[in-house]
């Protein structure tokens, strides 16, 4: 016996709306084994895919765009969770070292550690002008970084001061002394 298009025109609808139950079951039922599968493909194909991207990069960008503005909502929900529980945990880790709550070391304003209202967060200073190891900015470090003995060093090492983000804001990273002394010299005229 055939196929019969008649009944596959007649019965698409429900034909799909089953295919679809069935691969959501079975994509959670073999879950690992299919993100195995999927990765060792695309380490065959990888300069397929490359070369893909390079030729249809403004296509795949718009796409990109535009799944972004229908999924806007459940992308953003997404990342809460992940932040939610990835980044917190790695702050968390740091509490002892760096105090939940201090005052900034200029106004004496209080600031807390791991808010995300930038008003009220501790601010960190590269008071060695830009010297330190950790060049890019610390919280976001600290985001990344879970403690350890090695990191707990080399944040003790930078020496970061502790500030209100008006105050950061206003003092510069380098040739701070000069900076002070043309600020005095200012005021005092």
């Amino acid at each position: 016996m055939g196929y019969n298009k008649k009944w596959y025109k007649q019965n698409r609808k429900r034909i799909l709306r089953e295919h679809k139950i069935y691969w959501k079951k079975y994509s959670v039922i073999n879950k690992e084994r299919l993100i195995k599968k999927s990765r060792q493909y695309y380490q065959k194909n990888k300069e397929k895919y490359k070369i893909y991207r390079q030729i249809n990069h403004d296509k795949i960008k718009i796409r990109c765009a535009i799944y972004y503005q229908k999924n806007r909502k459940k992308i953003r929900e997404k990342w809460n969770k992940y932040y939610n529980k990835k980044y917190k945990e790695t702050l968390a880790s740091w509490y002892g070292i760096i105090p939940q709550k201090t005052k900034c070391q200029i106004c004496k304003k209080d600031i807390f550690f791991g808010k995300r209202n930038g008003k009220q967060a501790i601010h960190f200073d590269h008071r060695n002008g830009g010297s330190e190891q950790i060049i890019e900015t610390p919280t976001s470090w600290l985001y990344r970084n879970k403690r350890t003995l090695e990191k707990e060093d080399i944040w003790k090492l930078c020496n970061f001061g502790m500030l209100c983000k008006a105050c950061n804001s206003f003092l510069p990273t380098k040739n701070r002394n000069k900076f002070l002394k043309r600020l005095i010299k200012y005021v005092k005229k």
